[in-house]
């Protein structure tokens, strides 16, 4: 298959320029965890989608690379909108549940 061809890498590289964006699109372009993820994981994202557009002989290394990024991606979108929302929602008796998740995190991070 000839370079600049692949529509997936193309696709690859949108979404990166998107994820990139995506602070300054949504309003939260401050400087906090979620904002610089964005940037560093979208500049990522474009850097390996252009290293699988220009050399299609070693692209499965650099798909294989925005395979981890795309999970880590997910894990902290699960824990962010899955794992807080429903700790924030807790009644007020329960607010220690929310300390020893975030000590989890912490730990596992």
């Amino acid at each position: 298959m000839k370079a600049w061809t692949r529509w997936q890498d193309w696709v690859s590289l949108v979404l990166g320029v998107l994820l990139f964006i995506s602070p300054w699109v949504f309003g939260t372009a401050t400087n906090t965890p979620g904002s610089w993820n964005a940037w560093i994981v979208g500049v990522l994202g474009v850097i390996l989608a252009l290293w699988a557009l220009a050399m299609v002989g070693t692209s499965v290394i650099a798909e294989w690379i925005s395979l981890v990024l795309g999970v880590t991606l997910a894990r902290m979108f699960l824990y962010n909108f899955i794992v807080i929302g429903i700790i924030e929602e807790l009644p007020e008796p329960l607010p220690f549940i929310k300390d020893m998740v975030d000590i989890l995190m912490c730990s596992i991070t």
